[in-house]
Formats: C-alpha cells, structure tokens, sequence
C-alpha cells in the first residue's frame, strides 16, 4: 500500500498526475505527498486578496 519506493512528484509516472500539478501550478498552489499505510495528496492555493473599490 502508499506510494511505490522512489516516487517523486518531480517526474509524474502518469497523466492524471501531471494534470493535477498543471492545475496546481495555475493556480499558483503547492503539492505535497504524505501517508502511512497509504497514500495522501495536499493540495494547498492561496487565498485571493480582496481588494475594497474607493468611492
């Protein structure tokens, strides 16, 4: 179970993951991988600053 020895988010072995990090990239947020007896994605993006119009 979990990721296989060696992953490496650096050199996706499959497309649906190098999709998911395009979409990441674009949205200007992080990955990261994790788990014990499995496998965990974190997809982490900034929140979008508001920004009040003047009169």
């Amino acid at each position: 179970m979990g990721l296989p020895e060696g992953f490496s988010l650096d050199d996706p072995a499959g497309f649906g993951l190098h999709l998911v990090q395009i979409l990441v990239l674009q949205f200007q947020g992080t990955i990261t991988t994790g788990g014990k007896g499995g496998a965990r994605f974190r997809m982490e993006y900034p929140l979008a600053e508001v920004v009040a119009e003047s009169p």
